[in-house]
């Protein structure tokens, strides 16, 4: 099943992009759905579908299209469709809708985002009453607006039923033709927090570009190809009014998501968490994907240099070496102790060692049973399954929780969020 969010037809002309040069005038049909995928549907006459049949592939066929919009003033452009029927192709990359008059300038860009359950923090007037449904982002030049949609409560109930993504809200900018790319990219960094937020793929599935007199100049469909819905419990309380923790979230998050987004791989870390919070999948591999989480996280930091990671077993051999010369009543100063310890180590520093040093790096709590969660690791990857003496389901939520509260603490979170837990507890975080 899918939900038509966009419907647009007309003439275009089909270009075969590879092989045989073939062009094919057509009346067509466009199909962009609430997932981001969208289809074409061509009207061909019977010499065409001859033609088609002869330089068809045994597995896709490519063409790429420009056309003209019917009843209206937009040209519309294609890069790449795929043949998955001979009258119906896949569109595998983004559809522009442009203006045939004038230049864009200066404008508001509306982008729509997925799958964002939120209460805005400000009031705006809709249908004669006040609706708390607006979060407002300052910044040094701009505000920016993350704002439901019109029928967000519909929506809202319409993907809980059916688990197909749709369009929620929007993300309001102004924009000039000299920021514009600029601006888009802060609007999908945005998105990847979001999609921590609340757990699920949280994308811009259309821009649309107005100009100062209200009217649409431009427009990008981007076909993302089955974005998803998952009924997951969100990390952060956004779905309350007061306090606003969406915006408080957003303001301290984002230059600190600037700052380590590449170098600690942040996009990889928050879809690690959402995948982890699937319900749909079995513990262990909650598990796995929670761990691999906070594996890339430490590879990411070892490779930052940031601090020396101590030589493996150090401590252990310190005990070890102390005990022995106890039993033998050897004394034996403390500093000789340890230069032997160091001596036997052995010289590359284990998981637990690059953990403890990431995870003080960033002031992130942890105890014993943090460090454990190697060994479970270990054993699930060996045996396929917990051992049968261990819950299961606290393993999976200490290891879901310590890759929320890396997340946490690198994007500087202060305020309530949600531990994975037997009823899902709100706490404060640090």
């Amino acid at each position: 099943m899918k939900i038509l969010l966009r419907n647009y037809e007309g003439w275009g002309l089909f270009t075969l992009k590879e092989g045989k040069p073939l062009k094919i005038i057509s009346y067509f049909h466009l199909h962009f759905f609430s997932n981001g995928s969208a289809e074409i549907q061509c009207d061909l006459s019977k010499a065409h579908t001859r033609i088609l049949q002869d330089f068809s592939s045994p597995n896709f066929t490519y063409f790429s299209m420009i056309g003209i919009i019917e009843d209206s003033e937009y040209f519309i452009t294609i890069d790449e469709l795929a043949t998955i029927e001979l009258n119906k192709l896949l569109v595998s990359s983004s559809i522009i809708l442009r203006s045939k008059y004038g230049d864009f300038d200066a404008g508001i860009a509306r982008n729509g985002i997925t799958n964002l359950e939120f209460f805005g923090c400000y009031y705006r007037k809709k249908d004669d009453k006040a609706v708390l449904d607006t979060v407002d982002l300052k910044f040094e030049d701009f505000v920016l607006q993350i704002q439901r949609i019109n029928n967000y409560d519909h929506v809202i109930k319409e993907i809980k039923n059916s688990q197909i993504a749709n369009v929620t809200a929007e993300i309001i900018v102004p924009v000039t033709l000299g920021n514009r790319e600029s601006r888009e990219e802060l609007i999908e960094d945005i998105t990847h927090l979001l999609s921590f937020a609340v757990s699920n793929e949280v994308l811009v599935i259309y821009r649309d570009y107005y100009l100062s007199n209200g009217d649409i100049f431009f427009t990008e469909l981007l076909c993302r190809h089955d974005v998803n819905f998952s009924n997951s419990i969100p990390i952060l309380p956004i779905n309350h009014p007061i306090p606003c923790n969406l915006e408080e979230f957003l303001k301290h998050s984002i230059p600190r998501y600037h700052e380590y987004r590449d170098n600690l791989d942040l996009n990889a870390l928050i879809y690690f968490v959402i995948n982890a919070n699937s319900p749909l999948i079995a513990l262990e591999l909650k598990f796995l994907i929670s761990f691999t989480g906070i594996e890339t996280f430490c590879s990411d930091f070892e490779s930052l240099g940031q601090g020396v990671i101590p030589r493996r077993s150090i401590e252990r051999n310190e005990k070890i070496i102390q005990q022995f010369f106890d039993k033998k009543k050897i004394k034996i100063e403390e500093s000789v102790m340890k230069e032997l310890a160091i001596k036997v180590a052995f010289p590359h520093p284990d998981l637990k060692d690059k953990m403890r040093l990431a995870l003080s790096a960033f002031s992130i709590p942890f105890d014993d049973d943090d460090m454990n969660l190697v060994s479970i690791r270990n054993e699930i990857v060996h045996n396929g399954q917990f051992k049968s003496e261990k819950n299961p389901l606290e393993l999976t939520f200490r290891a879901q929780n310590l890759l929320i509260r890396i997340l946490l603490s690198v994007l500087n979170y202060h305020g309530k969020y949600i531990k994975r837990s037997i009823g899902y507890r709100q706490i404060e975080f640090p």
